[in-house]
Formats: C-alpha cells, sequence, structure tokens
C-alpha cells in the first residue's frame, strides 16, 4: 500500500506538470491531453478497486479468449462449444482455490531438499564436504563464531557441500557463482534482494548455498555466501524518484552469511560502464506471478 500511495503521488505530480507546461490550460491545446497522460491518474485508485492491471487489461482477456479459442472441439456449433469451455475452466479453478489437495504440486527435482515455508534446496551439490579457506573460509568461521559465542580453535577451517541453487517462495529460482561462472553463455541469476536484520534491504551476489549445524542449539541452518553489493547511491535514488538504485561490486571483499529464509527475491544487476557500478533491476508484476503461482522450472538445469 505504501508502494501505491507514492505511485499515486508521482503519477499526479506528472499529469500536473504535464498539464501546467504543455497544455496550459488552453482550450486550444486540448490535443495535447492524450488519454494515456490522464489514465495515470486513475491508475493507482482502479488497482485498489479492482486489482492490477494486468489482471483486467485487454491483453489478459484477449489472451484468454485465444486459449479458449484453441480448445473448441465442436467446431459446427463452435460458440456454444467455446462457452461450455469457458464454464469448465471457471469450475477447475474454483475447485483449485477451494481444495488444494485435488491439485498436487509437482515433484521436487530429484536430490532436491524441501526447506519448509516455500524454499526448496536445488542440485548441483557437492558429493563430500570441502574445506572452505581464503576469503570465503574467513566468512563462514566469522558467521559461525558469532552465532557459536565463542572462537573457533586455531587454524580450524570450515568444512561444508555447497549447493548451486534455491527455490524462493514466490516461485523464482536463485543460482550462484559456484555453477554459473563455468557456464559460457548464461543470464545471470545469481543476484538477490535480501534484509539485513530482518529490516534493511540489501543486494548481495549469491556464491553458494551450504548448511551448518550450531552446536549451541543443534539447529541446522541453511545459508547463503553472498558478496555484499554496497547500499544504493542516495542522491541517484532520490533524483530517479526511487526508481534508479545504484549499487558499486566489492566482491570477495564484502562477504557475508545470510539465512537463505531473509532473502526476499531474486534480481537482476546491469552493468554501469567499467568501474564496478550495477543497477538494480526487479522483475515486474512478481507478486502477482506469486500469486498466481507461476514458478521457474526447477528441472531445467
Amino acid at each position: 500500500r505504501d508502494q501505491l500511495q507514492r505511485a499515486h503521488k508521482l503519477f499526479c505530480e506528472v499529469v500536473l506538470d504535464f498539464e501546467c507546461l504543455y497544455y496550459q490550460r488552453k482550450e486550444s491545446r486540448l490535443q495535447f491531453c492524450r488519454q494515456s497522460m490522464h489514465a495515470l491518474v486513475h491508475t493507482v485508485p482502479e488497482t485498489v478497486r479492482v486489482g492490477p492491471g494486468g489482471y483486467r487489461s485487454q491483453w489478459t482477456m484477449e489472451r484468454t479468449i485465444g486459449n479458449l479459442g484453441e480448445e473448441i472441439k465442436q467446431h459446427s456449433n463452435a460458440y456454444a462449444n467455446l462457452s461450455q469451455r469457458g464454464v469448465r475452466r471457471c469450475r477447475t479453478n474454483a475447485l483449485a482455490a477451494m481444495m488444494p489437495s485435488l491439485f498436487p504440486e509437482k515433484d521436487l527435482s530429484a536430490g532436491a531438499e524441501d526447506l519448509g515455508n516455500g524454499f526448496v534446496l536445488l542440485r548441483a551439490r557437492d558429493e563430500f564436504h570441502q574445506v572452505v579457506d581464503g576469503e570465503y573460509g574467513t566468512a563462514i568461521l566469522t558467521f559461525l563464531e558469532e552465532e557459536e559465542g565463542e572462537a573457533a580453535k586455531e587454524g580450524w577451517l570450515p568444512r561444508v557441500a555447497r549447493w548451486a541453487r534455491l527455490r524462493l517462495p514466490n516461485g523464482q529460482i536463485v543460482r550462484s557463482v559456484w555453477k554459473e561462472a563455468k557456464m559460457t553463455t548464461v543470464r545471470p541469476s545469481r543476484n538477490i534482494k535480501y534484509l539485513y536484520d530482518k529490516a534493511a534491504v540489501r543486494y548481495g551476489e549469491v556464491q553458494f548455498f551450504f548448511q551448518a549445524t550450531i552446536q549451541q542449539t543443534g539447529k541446522e541452518h541453511t545459508l547463503a555466501l553472498v558478496s555484499v553489493y554496497s547500499d544504493p547511491d542516495p542522491e541517484i535514488l532520490e533524483e530517479s524518484f526511487g526508481t534508479v538504485s545504484r549499487c558499486d561490486y566489492f566482491g570477495e571483499e564484502a562477504l557475508e552469511v545470510i539465512e537463505v529464509g531473509d532473502i526476499q527475491a531474486g534480481v537482476g544487476m546491469i552493468p554501469i560502464g567499467d568501474d564496478g557500478a550495477y543497477f538494480v533491476a526487479e522483475k515486474l508484476g512478481l507478486e502477482i506471478d506469486a500469486m498466481g503461482g507461476v514458478e521457474e522450472d526447477m528441472h531445467a538445469d
């Protein structure tokens, strides 16, 4: 709701500025008042009233009509057949909403581990636990010492079995540098948005996922080793009305271990020049996709 309120305020400012600059409230300039501009004033109120535009736009309806048309089997009485196909689909959707157990979820891919709350670890996975040294090992060791409340023995190095992928509750699949770095042609999907201290939003690049048991509690934690991007440039963020988040990448100089439960979504990090700067590209309509049950194919790789 906060996002909608801010969007409505900005839309109204845009329309007002447009009218004052080009239209100037003159009848002789009515041709400048396009319906696409005026529609901005109604976008947010209509979203609150009847839902997101993607659910009620003409393209959604046209797509549905096309899908139903493809199902016509009785061409001698096509319209009656079309209406019955529509009724059948409505009944199916109603049953799915009332009794989800009738429509079981897809089976997990081989070797996957369901973590609960919609999180699923997906292979590839190390066959054996590996010793982690260097900057990676230091970051993991620091996390474990903080959780245990005591320092590790001198010279001790963590051993973990790395996982390559994680499916999020919103249906996205986040990958990692561990496997993506070996692929020559790939659209990176290893960058994430996550909560820091359960409040602040941060962005990071996942190096790999792993599991570790905290001796103090005996509880196994599923974790991600991430390279943290800088906070978005506040000046650019303000000047772009909160739409452009410019972040700097520090690689192994900014490693941090986080709980996978803090991951909110996968994001794109688009390079800006050659100085290690990126801007954040979040998937539009992700919340709507999640509501509709859209998921990425976990069997793809």
